[in-house]
Formats: structure tokens, sequence, C-alpha cells
């Protein structure tokens, strides 16, 4: 079991916090990381506007952060067919299935 911080408010932890939300880290992975239940997190933003303005932001962040990982995920055509020499020397170009399926989509269509 993880031992938490004591509910005093550090703007140090704050900063923290609210850079690996805009970085597209989980909430449940930052307050684990810093020993941080999330329910005080929640609480700090139902006491505080100015913090919960700057979570919402930073919040808003970490998702396009995430959407633009996953894009570039899903482009990342490297490794997509493989080359195979055939018997009588030509080589032969074909899917490499596990890539493709891994990305979750067929061949692109640029």
């Amino acid at each position: 079991m993880t031992r938490t911080r004591k509910a005093v408010r550090d703007p140090v932890l704050e900063e923290i916090l609210l850079a690996g939300l805009a970085e597209g880290i989980t909430l449940r992975k930052l307050c684990r990381r810093h020993q941080v239940a999330p329910a005080l997190v929640q609480r700090w933003r139902l006491e505080d506007r100015e913090f919960a303005r700057r979570f919402a932001l930073a919040r808003e962040a970490g998702f396009e952060a995430i959407a633009e990982e996953t894009l570039e995920i899903a482009d990342d055509d490297a490794g997509d067919v493989t080359h195979k020499e055939k018997a009588d020397g030509t080589m032969s170009v074909a899917k490499n299935p596990d890539n493709v399926a891994r990305r979750g989509c067929g061949w692109r269509r640029d």
C-alpha cells in the first residue's frame, strides 16, 4: 500500500501535477508517483477556482498531447512491409501483418 502525503497544499507539487497533466500523464499516475491522493487534488479543484482553471487548461493540453501521439503512432508506417528474396533472386514485398495490426488499420491511404 502506498502512503500518501498529508493534505497540505504545496505550490511546487501543484506545478508538478499540472505540468504532468499537460504532457498527457494521467492524474492517477501522477498521484501515485508523488504520493498524493487523487481525491485531495479534486478537493483543491473544488476549493480554488484559479487552480481549477489551471487544472482544466493543463488537462486540455494533455488531451491534445495524447491525440497527437496517437496520430503519430497511427501514421508511422515503418516496418509495415517486409522484403524477402525469392528462390529466383527477385525480391517480394509483403505486408507485415503484426505491424499493420498494431496500428489498427490497413495500408496507408495518403
